[in-house]
This record gives structure tokens, C-alpha cells and sequence, in this order.
């Protein structure tokens, strides 16, 4: 997807409304060959042409915000990698080879990442009520029914890929940063642009969620719904989680690595005063603020605002999701 987007010179959004265009062309064309516009156009269609027509644009949505995010989240990569210049140890020719595979993935590992997305949608039947029928014979399946089915099937496919894709630029990102990377143990502020990365993982990942979380279907849909919510929202968390970390990867073996080393060096001279029967005082005081400086480096490059915004990005749409789902339930009880 994101050749295809450099191909057309699309920007991410821009990519987004056109692969929109086209899947909604695809959709007024089936409805067309069902002979359902007209009763549509009318007012006259069945209740349940209309709910799977509003089915069938919620999905579309979907299936064009994945390959945008995709697109978006390499950009961001790429740009990434182009602010860390100053810390990495890259001539320009290796910086502009780096940003050309920054998004570079082997087609196996593209392809269980493919199947594995394909595998959990269907796996966690977000969509019973719309996907599932009563018949397993597609010929007797209304076409926007079976346009749902590939629809959900794509969805699974470019889920796998969009995370493959922001998982194989991080690591990449973090591969760069243990082998190249200069490091002031004391002022990591030229890492920053790895944190915001860490931030749009989160956040792309937060987008797919909330999407298929307006899919999810109501407490009377079946049983173990619940259980399936569970393990959807706490596998999303989990998705997220690990993009936010990943850039750092890397960065945090690099601090960890200095700082033993910056602490070995501190026992070594240490030592070397104790064994002087007059140690200098004025040193040894020295000595103790160096240790209690390098006491203050973490060895994960995290801090409390950023962990703050992640928990914001993630947690907003599950907690309007449940509030929607409150507040449909009050007034089913008010109402009767």
C-alpha cells in the first residue's frame, strides 16, 4: 500500500479518500446489480437492505483508514529517522539509504502477518449479526452480504500488514539507534522524535480499535460476547503498548549499556581513592553526586507526560464506547 501511494503521489489522507471513492463505487455497483437502488432511492427498502447498506460504509471506512494509517505511520518513520541525524552515525548516502528501506519488510513475514490478521478478525466475529448467516451457501446470499464478507476479509489482511509495516519500521529505528547511535547519557532531548513515533504507533492502533469496537455487536448478539470483548480490548492495549515502545528499544539498550559502563568507571575510581590512605575529600564529594547523576538516568526513555498521553490516545475511544453503551442501556430502561 504504501508503494502504491508513492506511485500515485498521494499523501496519506489523500490516499485514504480515493481508496474511499473506489469501495464505495464497488458498493452502489452491487446494489445496482441487486436491482436495490431504487428501493433505497425511495424510501421503500427492507429494514434489513438498509442496516446492511450502513454495515457496508461502516466497513468501507475501515478498509480505507487501515492502508492510510499504514501510510501515515511509514511517513512518519521516515521522518523520524531524518531528525535523529544529528545522533546517528550516518553519512548522507547511508541516511537516504535507511529512509528508502525504512518500511522494508520480507514478503514471508508480511504474509504470516497477513494470515494472522485475517485469523483474529474472523477468529473474534466482531460482526456475527451481519457476517454470519443462517446458510453457508453463498449463491443464496443477498450481494452486499457477500460484499461484507470480503470487506471483513480485507480488513483482517490490511491489519496484519499495517502492523507489520509499524512494527518493521520501529525495529529498524531501533536497530539504527544501538549501532549508530551517539549518546549524552545526560540530555536525551535529540532522542524525542523516537517517543513521538512511539506516540503515533499508539495512536494508529487506538484508530483501528475504535473502529472495529462501533462493530462490535450488542449483549444480545450470543453468548461469550463478552469474554470476545475482553480479549479484543486487552490484545488492542497490548498492540499499543508495544508500539509505543518499540522505537526505544534500542535507545534503552544504549543508556543501559553507558550507564553500566559510566558505573563501572565510578567503582574503578572509587576504589583507587579508598586505597589511598589520604583520599581526597573534595574528589569523593565529586564522586557521590556523579553516582547519584547517574542514579537519576532511567534506563527506559519514558516519562510520566508521555505515558500520560498514551494512556489519553488509548483510553478516549474504549471509554466513549462503554459510555455509549451505558447510556443505551439507561435508556432502554427508561424507556421500557
Amino acid at each position: 500500500m504504501i508503494r502504491l501511494a508513492a506511485m500515485g503521489a498521494l499523501g496519506p489522507a489523500s490516499f485514504g479518500a480515493v481508496l474511499l471513492l473506489v469501495l464505495f463505487g464497488v458498493m452502489a455497483l452491487v446494489l445496482a446489480a441487486s436491482g436495490d437502488v431504487r428501493p433505497l432511492l425511495d424510501g421503500t427498502a427492507d429494514e434489513w437492505l438498509t442496516q446492511d447498506v450502513r454495515v457496508a460504509v461502516v466497513l468501507s471506512l475501515m478498509l480505507a483508514y487501515l492502508p492510510a494509517a499504514q501510510c501515515w505511520v511509514g511517513a512518519r518513520a521516515e521522518r523520524t529517522l531524518r531528525e535523529l541525524t544529528p545522533v546517528l552515525a550516518l553519512d548522507p548516502d547511508e541516511m537516504d539509504q535507511q529512509a528508502a528501506r525504512i518500511t522494508f519488510i520480507d514478503r514471508r513475514g508480511h504474509r504470516r502477518a497477513c494470515l494472522t490478521g485475517l485469523a483474529i478478525v474472523f477468529g473474534l466475529a466482531f460482526v456475527p449479526e451481519v457476517v454470519a448467516t443462517a446458510t453457508d451457501d453463498l449463491g443464496e446470499l443477498p450481494g452486499i452480504a457477500i460484499l461484507h464478507r470480503l470487506w471483513v476479509a480485507g480488513i483482517g489482511l490490511l491489519t496484519g500488514s499495517t502492523y507489520a509495516f509499524g512494527r518493521a519500521a520501529s525495529a529498524r529505528l531501533a536497530r539504527l539507534t544501538r549501532e549508530n547511535g551517539r549518546l549524552d547519557l545526560f540530555d536525551l532531548r535529540p532522542w524525542r522524535p523516537l517517543g513521538r513515533l512511539g506516540l503515533i504507533n499508539a495512536f494508529s492502533n487506538a484508530g483501528v480499535i475504535s473502529l472495529v469496537l462501533l462493530l462490535v455487536p450488542d449483549r444480545y448478539a450470543g453468548e461469550g460476547l463478552a469474554w470476545s470483548l475482553v480479549v479484543f480490548v486487552v490484545g488492542g492495549a497490548v498492540l499499543a503498548a508495544i508500539g509505543l515502545v518499540m522505537p526505544r528499544v534500542g535507545l534503552r539498550e544504549c543508556i543501559r549499556n553507558e550507564k553500566r559502563a559510566r558505573l563501572d568507571d565510578y567503582h574503578r575510581e572509587l576504589a583507587s581513592l579508598m586505597d589511598d590512605t589520604a583520599p581526597a575529600t573534595g574528589r569523593l564529594a565529586d564522586l557521590a553526586a556523579y553516582k547519584r547523576l547517574l542514579d537519576d538516568v532511567s534506563e527506559w526513555p519514558l516519562d510520566l507526560p508521555q505515558l500520560g498521553r498514551f494512556a489519553l490516545l488509548f483510553g478516549l475511544p474504549l471509554l466513549s464506547w462503554i459510555a455509549a453503551a451505558l447510556v443505551e442501556r439507561l435508556l432502554d430502561r427508561v424507556i421500557g
